[in-house]
């Protein structure tokens, strides 16, 4: 589905990033440009779901973004 641009585009926000931290942590700004996602939206849905998301590496500015993972479910 994700390699499929009309199908990936009906799944929600939440899933498509989820889909693309499987391989591993990135920045707002890598998740946004795999799929497609305004930056201001990524954030706010990495923030806002803090039982999927997690900040693994703290950024500190712009210069220095914050680095997001996936939340292991146990």
């Amino acid at each position: 589905i994700n390699t499929v641009p009309v199908l990936n585009e009906k799944r929600n926000n939440r899933e498509r990033i989820r889909d693309v931290l499987l391989s591993g942590s990135m920045t707002i700004y890598g998740i946004a440009e795999r799929t497609g996602i305004a930056v201001d939206t990524v954030k706010a849905t990495v923030n806002r779901d803090k039982s999927t998301f997690l900040a693994v590496e703290r950024g500190g500015g712009s210069g220095n973004p914050t680095e997001w993972g996936l939340r292991c479910k146990q």
